[in-house]
């Protein structure tokens, strides 16, 4: 039989490592960030939360935007993130989160903003549940680590897990710089 506690302490340590990494800094320095025009941006998710409070856990996604970034420093658009974490234990979990995002901030600190719903399955000594939790908001900033004229890129990791992406200046062709 499923144990309540178990299961309540399963979902805490998952949602607790979901949620931290969404509202990751990254604590990089300023970098240059995006010139004026519209960036055609996409990237992955990937890697592994610590397991300090419960199961081993593994995370995929992906993201993808549109950013027009102004001459007075602004960036405004709009995209796609979603990630799917994965547990294994004596309870394992599937918990997959999803929602379109806006692009907001500064072509220096661009970040995507939206709200989503997870959505969970958990399973284990013969009992399988599904769950959707509360809305939780998205506030994650797109770390530049590289700027150019035509390509922007960006990689953060936060407790484990990376989020990389590029960015290309639309109409740019094949220009790598």
């Amino acid at each position: 039989m499923l144990h309540r506690i178990s299961l309540a302490t399963v979902v805490a340590a998952l949602l607790t490592a979901l949620a931290g990494s969404f509202s990751a800094d990254g604590g990089a320095a300023p970098k240059p960030g995006f010139l004026p025009g519209t960036w055609i941006g996409k990237g992955t998710i990937s890697g592994n939360g610590p397991a300090t409070e419960g199961p081993a856990t593994t995370f995929s996604g992906k993201l993808d935007f549109v950013l027009v970034a102004s001459r007075d420093g602004r960036v405004k658009g709009t995209g796609n993130w979603s990630r799917t974490m994965v547990g294994t234990g004596s309870v394992s979990a599937t918990i997959v989160a999803k929602t379109r995002v806006r692009v907001t901030g500064t072509t220096t600190a661009p970040r995507l903003v939206g709200t989503y719903r997870a959505v969970g399955r958990f399973s284990g000594h013969g009992v399988t549940n599904t769950s959707t939790f509360a809305p939780v908001s998205l506030n994650e900033k797109l770390v530049i680590t590289r700027a150019g004229k035509c390509r922007v890129t960006g990689s953060h990791t936060f407790n484990g897990v990376t989020t990389q992406w590029t960015a290309q200046l639309k109409g740019s062709g094949t220009c790598r710089a």
